[in-house]
């Protein structure tokens, strides 16, 4: 009756490892009216649940660490063992993580981001934060990041667009791949005075600030 009840949760917690990532504006937000609430199950069992890792991928990684790596290791830093073993790649890492901390997850190669939600985040400081606009979702900006826990981090991107922001995670390797499409590289000149504005910008941001 237990592994029977454990089994019916663990369904219940991957649904959306089955519908996938959304990959337009209108299923985003779809996604974002969702009822989002973080799941109890480690990051080991999302991942067997999901199909993208066996039980023994996870013994092995962690038969290979000495035993207070174990205990004091965090989700991530399990995850981030399982993509370096090749257990996993990162893109089943971070939908796992979007299941586990309740964030819609999004690949932000699959997805077209909005010119108006583009524009209301300087370059400068989508390169600095390591994060990319997606699009306008009534008066908020929708924002994806591969570290929604870092609140100071959120605090300065919502001083800068003067929004309230919505939260995606996505994953590091699609983030960098997108800010380097959507924000190119330019010339010593311009990063300089993108450096110059970017300082500015800091000393000038309430302390304290948290998103609401």
């Amino acid at each position: 009756m237990t592994t029977h009840r454990n089994n019916l949760l663990t369904k219940q917690d991957t649904s959306h490892h089955q519908t996938g990532p959304p990959t337009t504006a209108a299923e985003l937000r779809a996604r974002l009216l969702e009822p989002h609430r973080p799941h109890r199950l480690k990051i080991g069992q999302l991942l067997v649940a999901a199909g993208a890792l066996h039980d023994t991928g996870v013994q092995r990684v962690l038969t290979a660490q000495r035993p207070n790596e174990r205990q004091e290791q965090s989700d991530l830093q399990l995850g981030k063992r399982l993509v370096l073993a090749r257990e996993i790649d990162e893109d089943s890492l971070y939908r796992a993580l979007s299941e586990q901390i309740g964030v819609p997850y999004v690949r932000l190669g699959d997805f077209a981001a909005e010119p108006a939600a583009l524009a209301a985040l300087p370059a400068y400081v989508v390169r600095e934060h390591r994060v990319l606009p997606l699009m306008l979702n009534d008066d908020r900006l929708v924002v994806a990041t591969d570290d929604p826990a870092d609140s100071a981090k959120l605090s300065l991107i919502r001083f800068s667009c003067q929004m309230q922001l919505e939260i995606v995670l996505a994953n590091p390797q699609d983030l960098e791949t997108a800010i380097a499409t959507y924000y190119p590289a330019m010339g010593d000149v311009a990063l300089e005075a993108e450096a110059s504005q970017l300082t500015r910008s800091t000393t000038e941001a309430p302390a304290g600030k948290s998103i609401e």
